[in-house]
């Protein structure tokens, strides 16, 4: 009988003993591991695992801000548009004599943003630089920026000399389905403060 229990013994002593010695072991390794790597990138505060991850559309200005900890609560601009769009570019139900900034209104009655249509289908906004295409008719064209593409379709029922726009349909960029939002649909309304420059 002695003999059984000091097998047990041993037994339950040696499994607990590779068990500590185990986890002693990955805790060095994961220790080597993190300091080699603490040498070549930027240590993450708990919560900001997602400001590692580049996102598609953000400005590399706005990317070192988060990475150093200085991030900017208001929006930062997209790049200076080199050329607006030209008439030929947008057509002529969206040329409205050069004007090419729009005030963007999210919840479809208060500016919060502006975009505007550049040369060669670029798009510049309050929030990431995008891309715009005319669609087919020219009467609806498609504004890309963040996660989505917006179909914009300009609204003929307001007046004629305050041209607006409403998001006919949000398609999401990856491809997922868009979140129905209750209340009104985002709108746009043509920036009349801005002075008309028509691109060449």
């Amino acid at each position: 009988m002695p003999s059984d229990v000091l097998s047990k013994t041993y037994s339950r002593l040696h499994r607990g003993w590779l068990f500590f010695l185990s986890i002693v072991a990955v805790g060095l390794l994961r220790r080597w591991l993190l300091s080699d790597v603490s040498k070549d990138r930027p240590r993450v505060r708990v919560g900001e695992q997602d400001a590692r991850r580049p996102r598609s559309g953000r400005s590399k200005s706005r990317e070192s801000a988060r990475q150093s900890g200085n991030a900017i609560s208001s929006p930062t601009l997209s790049p200076p548009q080199k050329a607006l769009a030209s008439e030929e570019e947008l057509g002529p139900s969206w040329h409205f004599g050069g004007r090419r900034r729009w005030q963007w209104m999210h919840n479809g009655s208060s500016p919060n943003g502006w975009i505007e249509f550049g040369c060669n289908g670029t798009l510049r906004t309050t929030w990431y630089p995008g891309s715009w295409e005319i669609l087919p008719g020219g009467k609806e064209l498609v504004a890309s920026f963040g996660k989505c593409h917006h179909v914009l379709a300009l609204d003929p029922a307001v007046d004629p000399n305050a041209p607006e726009f409403f998001v006919r349909e949000r398609i999401m960029r990856d491809g997922s389905k868009a979140r129905d939002r209750p209340g009104p649909t985002s709108r746009g309304r043509l920036d009349m403060q801005e002075s008309i420059n028509d691109a060449p």
